[in-house]
C-alpha cells in the first residue's frame, strides 16, 4: 500500500456509512507502535506501522 493505510481506512469508513453496514463492521485498525527517537537531545515519540500495508477489519459476517 505504500503508506496509504489511513486513506484506505477513511474510504472503508465512508463506504460503511454509504451502504449502512455499521451494525456489521465493529472496528477498523491500522496496527501501529510508538517508537522513541533522540533528536537534538530530546526524546521524540513517533508512530510507526507495525505491519506496513495491512488494515484490519473486525466484522460480524454471520447474519
Amino acid at each position: 500500500m505504500g503508506g496509504k493505510e489511513k486513506k484506505t481506512v477513511a474510504f472503508i469508513e465512508k463506504e460503511i456509512d454509504r451502504l449502512n453496514l455499521s451494525d456489521i463492521v465493529s472496528q477498523i485498525l491500522v496496527p501501529t507502535e510508538k517508537v522513541y527517537q533522540i533528536r537534538n537531545g530530546k526524546k521524540v515519540a513517533k508512530e510507526r506501522n507495525f505491519f506496513p500495508g495491512y488494515v484490519l477489519v473486525e466484522a460480524n459476517l454471520v447474519w
